[in-house]
């Protein structure tokens, strides 16, 4: 199943939300998550895109970045905070879920709402086949507890540029239009039904050696949930090349997945396809058009030259394939 993306929630500015890089001790860097707790930079370790599971069951997805954890599953949503101890590779993470209150399956919009269950998760930073890319371990909540492990899916360092998020992105029942407006990205999602679903917004980069976009939500409205403005968020590019989403604002989260659209402008003239399955763009071999008349400028109407119909057999009857002899 694709995937989607989650929102921080926006302030007077959406770059004080969001989780900052902070150079001003130069003896240990520190990064804020955007609960306003500063990490040491070593919890960079976790940036990155994680498939997993909770329980050996379902698939969730987890955006890491800067001590700050967004993740989905198929029934519910998390947001809270996450730590490392380098010195025993130990990570623990204090996540609230939420369930979903709002589903488009088809077009991969999930909605969260509702009062949030507290997720505790104790874990291992492992190698498996590369660096830390893999976290294992157990969660426990105040009514029950099970086991966790999630997978870096190997995206993070792939670089990000404005260029590639621009076109027409599309997902069932959604339209998402993305073009430059100076030195950013504006946007704009309708919906291709009647329900009148919409929003607005902006896309910034963040860090151009990582694959994470910094989103700006102006206004979504008209739509089955998640109905806000000011919100905020991330964007990232899938390993298929795909467009995911995470949004929030307070509890509600937006999760959300597009794919370029393949539809070309425009109308191709033409006639199918030729007997050797390739198309029949209704030109000639010489380019020009074939517009059914004969070298000497008549028409072609279908007759012989002493005006009876040609049926397309031979004087004795069998097919006439075209060819000679």
């Amino acid at each position: 199943m694709q995937r989607f993306i989650i929102f921080p929630f926006l302030c007077v500015l959406v770059s004080a939300c969001l989780p900052q890089l902070d150079n001003t001790n130069n003896d240990t860097q520190t990064v804020t998550n955007e609960e306003g707790q500063q990490l040491d930079a070593a919890i960079q370790r976790l940036n990155g895109l994680w498939d997993g599971q909770l329980d050996q069951t379902g698939a969730l997805r987890t955006l890491i970045y800067n001590g700050t954890v967004y993740a989905f599953d198929e029934t519910t949503g998390f947001y809270g905070t996450t730590t490392l101890n380098e010195s025993g590779a130990s990570v623990d993470m204090n996540l609230k879920r939420y369930t979903f209150s709002n589903t488009e399956a088809d077009a991969e919009q999930y909605v969260t709402g509702g009062s949030a269950t507290t997720h505790y998760l104790s874990g291992l930073l492992f190698p498996t086949t590369t660096d830390d890319d893999t976290m294992v371990g157990d969660y426990e909540t105040s009514s029950t507890f099970g086991s966790f492990v999630l997978n870096n899916d190997g995206t993070w360092d792939n670089s990000s540029d404005l260029a590639e998020l621009e076109g027409l992105w599309t997902a069932t029942g959604y339209e998402l239009y993305i073009t430059s407006v100076g030195n950013q990205l504006a946007f704009r999602e309708i919906s291709s039904t009647v329900t009148g679903c919409t929003s607005t917004g902006f896309i910034n980069l963040i860090d151009r050696s990582h694959v994470i976009y910094e989103v700006e939500v102006t206004e979504r409205k008209n739509c089955g949930g998640f109905n806000v403005t000011d919100a905020a968020g991330y964007a990232t590019i899938t390993s298929d090349g795909d467009l995911e989403f995470f949004l929030r604002k307070n509890s509600a989260m937006l999760f959300s997945h597009f794919s370029r659209s393949t539809t070309a402008g425009g109308g191709t003239t033409g006639g199918g396809t030729t007997d050797d399955g390739t198309t029949d763009d209704g030109t000639t071999d010489d380019g020009t058009t074939d517009d059914g008349t004969t070298d000497d400028g008549t028409t072609d109407d279908g007759t012989t030259d002493d005006g009876t119909t040609d049926d397309g057999t031979t004087d004795d009857g069998t097919a006439d394939d075209g060819t000679g002899g």
